[in-house]
């Protein structure tokens, strides 16, 4: 089930911003869908101050048994969780959970659907291009689930990405 996102604040700092979302949640594994491009460092508190588990919702990677090579801007996948969540259908973040790699989402075709083609921008915000193995796990980075059960209020603080994909955040 979809938690309600109730509360938007931005709070603009020198390199990136960081937002607090308020929402009502009555399940672990109950998501919110971002309308930012995508966050890191996502801390969930519930309503009685403790600090609640939580993940990204994920994208399984299929290519038929062949790695996509750091080249290809084209990758299926063939599972998503939580499962048939709507995510935006462009215009985010995915992180390849084993190399780092951040890539920027132009189109993903099943957006509504478990099943679909990303068409996406590689290296993004100056991570590197990595081989893409079948199964590779792809973390959604504007989609939280909580891990916890929640069963009221919570509160969402985290970092925004910046939508300039192209940004030299995560180069030394």
């Amino acid at each position: 089930m979809a938690a309600s996102k109730t509360t938007f604040s931005k709070f603009p700092l020198t390199a990136y911003s960081e937002a607090v979302f308020s929402f009502v949640s009555d399940d672990s594994g109950d998501w919110v869908v971002l309308s930012e491009p995508g966050v890191i460092a996502p801390l969930l508190v519930g309503d009685t101050g403790a600090v609640m588990v939580q993940t990204y919702g994920t994208l399984n990677v299929h290519n038929n048994g062949t790695a996509y090579t750091a080249t290809s801007t084209s990758i299926v996948y063939n599972e998503a969780s939580p499962a048939s969540t709507i995510r935006l259908a462009n215009g985010f973040y995915v992180q390849h959970a084993t190399t780092g790699e951040i890539m920027w989402v132009f189109n993903d075709s099943g957006y509504t659907a478990d099943t679909g083609t990303l068409t996406v921008y590689r290296g993004a915000l100056g991570t590197t291009a990595a081989l893409c193995a079948n199964d590779a796990v792809l973390n959604v980075l504007n989609v939280i689930v909580t891990g916890t059960d929640i069963d009221g209020r919570g509160i969402l603080r985290c970092i925004i990405l910046p939508t300039e994909y192209r940004a030299a955040l995560f180069t030394e």
